[in-house]
């Protein structure tokens, strides 16, 4: 049932992971949590396991409220996790509960609470890329198994259009994209018309984001333009030794691998162009936030609405990136047109655009 105009105050609790970690999940959690509680008044709590930590990242509203679940022996990690879910739940008498969670756990959310508790499966992940042991060959459920699942939520909502699961009822599914915060400095702004011979990357440093191809095609873009630099920003897995794979390309005058910052504006501002190597994305925030700041964009055709020909340079493979990369270093003209379409389009994924769909999704659900 629809709550009226006036009751409006909710009640919301985030089931997450890895909330307190520099990636795109938490970022977009502390946007809309901030929102909720800063510019709606809802009361916001967010539970969060598998943390190395409990200091944030990225900056969250002192009025939201924290509960960590501590990390287990995996044999109990799963059973002590509903344990303590359901305490908070009892505590705290949710009104609407939003999972982020796109692990096995969160497909289990809805058997453990009750049904008088409205609850929302939030997706993240792409697709072909969800819930697998080690390989898409060995899937952990079919397709058919995991929209059982998901059909106990009240609503999911997912990013963009190629994410709708086939075995779901259409009037579940909600499309509600990620919002950025854009600022007036930006939006008034003229293109990015200088030259700072500079190309950013952001992501966290795990294979699944292509840094290793991304290396290779640097490398074929400095035999041509060795003046320009390449700096990737983004949370270091110690598994994965990028420095290493660096030396080997002898990129170490070209390339520069630094710790992810809480807010890349200046980062952004004083780069020419982004260059997105992933294997696949659901909806990149990096691509948005490049998007605003008027930024052009190098990618892969990634299965999403959010990229476009319009301001994107999508390449079919590594020689094609490079070529694309050269393009854009020395067309200005294509470099400052698909810089303003960039910007134009952010205007859609605008916070206060994103969040009204988010508020009247709350108030219908």
């Amino acid at each position: 049932m629809a709550r009226s105009n006036e009751d409006r105050h909710m009640k919301i609790l985030y089931i997450s992971t890895g909330i307190t970690n520099s990636g795109g999940v938490a970022k977009v959690v502390s946007l809309k949590a901030n929102y909720f509680t800063e510019q709606l008044n809802h009361e916001v709590h967010i539970i969060s396991s598998n943390d190395t930590s409990q200091k944030t990242f990225f900056n969250f509203s002192p009025l939201i409220k924290f509960k960590f679940i501590s990390k287990k022996h995996k044999i109990i990690k799963l059973l002590w996790f509903f344990i303590e879910l359901l305490l908070y739940i009892k505590k705290y008498q949710p009104h609407v509960i939003i999972v982020t969670d796109n692990g096995f756990k969160g497909l289990l959310v809805p058997f453990f609470i009750s049904h008088k508790i409205k609850s929302i499966y939030e997706m993240h992940a792409t697709n072909d890329n969800f819930i697998y042991l080690g390989s898409k060959k060995n899937n952990l459920f079919s397709n058919r198994s995991i929209a059982y699942f998901l059909s106990k939520y009240h609503k999911i909502v997912v990013l963009n259009s190629h994410q709708k699961f086939q075995f779901i009822l259409k009037d579940k599914q909600v499309i509600i994209p990620n919002p950025v915060v854009i600022s007036n400095e930006v939006i008034t702004s003229s293109g990015n018309s200088m030259v700072y011979k500079k190309a950013i990357a952001v992501g966290r440093i795990v294979p699944e984001k292509g840094w290793d191809r991304l290396l290779r095609i640097w490398k074929e873009v400095i035999t041509i333009h060795p003046d320009y630099y390449l700096e990737i920003y983004g949370e270091i897995d110690p598994k994965y030794n990028l420095n290493s794979l660096i030396e080997d390309l002898n990129l170490k005058k070209n390339v520069k691998v630094l710790k992810p910052v809480n807010d890349l504006e200046r980062q952004y501002s004083t780069s020419d162009f982004l260059v997105h190597p992933s294997y696949y994305e659901s909806f990149s925030m990096v691509i948005l936030e490049a998007m605003s700041f008027g930024l052009p964009i190098i990618c892969f055709d990634l299965t999403t609405d959010l990229v476009n020909s319009d301001y994107c340079l999508i390449a079919k493979n590594e020689q094609e990136f490079a070529e694309n990369c050269i393009k854009l270093i020395e067309n200005k003209e294509v470099r400052v047109q698909k810089g303003t379409s960039a910007k134009k389009a952010s205007i859609e994924y605008e916070s206060n655009v994103i969040m009204k769909k988010w508020e009247d999704l709350l108030l219908i659900i």
